[in-house]
């Protein structure tokens, strides 16, 4: 899975990202999405990673289990 987002200026988001279970890795711009400036991991949460992005672009991958 490849999700691209765009946080406006002055804002921050939450992103709920699906993954494959709580030990799926991601990234964020070619590194650990933990290690990418502006991503703060928040937890996991019903099958998804949760991060609070502030304003910038952010392009994340991972790997989800298709059903």
């Amino acid at each position: 899975l490849i999700y691209e987002a765009l946080v406006p200026a002055n804002t921050t988001a939450t992103l709920y990202l699906p993954v494959k279970d709580k030990n799926t890795a991601v990234t964020e711009g070619g590194i650990t999405a933990e290690q990418s400036e502006g991503v703060i991991f928040k937890g996991y949460e019903a099958g998804c990673m949760v991060y609070e992005l502030v304003s910038g672009s952010y392009s994340f991958e991972t790997t989800v289990e298709v059903k």
